[in-house]
């Protein structure tokens, strides 16, 4: 089974118009045939993670180019916390769980300790799944992509906003 572990970069495009979000818009609709909570997984920072990155892109001057107007916020953040909450097929790992991983990363990597977690927990869940499974980090920060990549993940690099 293909899995594909997303950080907040690459979940933001779900609620954005903006290069690359049809490609997660794909992933998740794929995942719903599926019917299969594990088939998308994040780590539970990128919910804290997106809710911010969606208020900074709704104040910004990009915000009706990528659908995102200050109106349009209030009904998108509703949205977010149920897609989190179960709406969508999505897995959350607890940010808690890798910890400790992080930081030997941070040190290989200079990653913030956010990117970090996220990189740790898709570790992580590719521990953790069958060797004939497939796990793909998508991300679309480059920096991020290069550090997965580097730490032995398969990637698919988003564009960036």
């Amino acid at each position: 089974m293909k899995r594909y572990f997303l950080d907040s970069s690459a979940i933001v495009k779900l609620y954005v118009v903006e290069p690359g979000s049809q490609t997660v818009r794909d992933l998740f609709r794929n995942s719903a045939q599926v019917s299969t909570r594990d088939r998308v997984l994040v780590c539970d920072l990128a919910l804290p993670e997106t809710v911010s990155a969606l208020q900074q892109i709704a104040r910004g001057p990009s915000a009706a180019r990528k659908g995102l107007s200050v109106s349009a916020l209030r009904r998108t953040l509703p949205r977010v916390q149920a897609d989190f909450n179960g709406a969508i097929p999505i897995h959350m790992n607890a940010v808690s769980e890798c910890m400790r991983e992080a930081v030997p990363i941070i040190e290989r990597q200079q990653l913030r300790p956010g990117d970090a977690l996220h990189v740790a927990s898709a570790l992580l869940v590719q521990q953790n799944i069958p060797a004939e499974d497939e796990l793909t980090f998508v991300s679309a920060d480059q920096k991020h992509c290069d550090a997965a990549r580097r730490e032995g993940l398969r990637v698919l690099a988003l564009p960036g906003a």
